[in-house]
């Protein structure tokens, strides 16, 4: 998931969802997928540098953050994937 910006948050979306609408383990994956959305967000607002130790977050952003993530539907979360490269949760 390095990079800048990040690349494989949308790849592994796609194969939670397909995983999802073959019926393999639905509901794990749909448990899964909103976590994924928020590391995404989480990342794209971090910029972390893996040769630095980095400054947090600060704590109500990461609040927000998950309050707007961890809910979130399949169906919303598909719409949130379109943006790219960052969230339009983030901008």
């Amino acid at each position: 998931m390095d990079g800048d910006p990040p690349s494989g948050y949308h790849f592994w979306h796609c194969i939670q969802r397909a995983q999802m609408l073959l019926g393999i383990d639905r509901h794990r994956w749909a448990r899964i997928d909103p976590l994924l959305g928020f590391a995404w967000a989480l990342q794209s607002i971090a910029k972390p540098d893996h040769r630095h130790v980095n400054p947090g977050l600060p704590r109500e952003q990461v609040r927000a953050l998950a309050r707007y993530w961890l809910p979130r539907s399949p169906a919303g979360l598909d719409r949130d994937f379109r943006s790219s490269p960052y969230p339009d949760s983030t901008r």
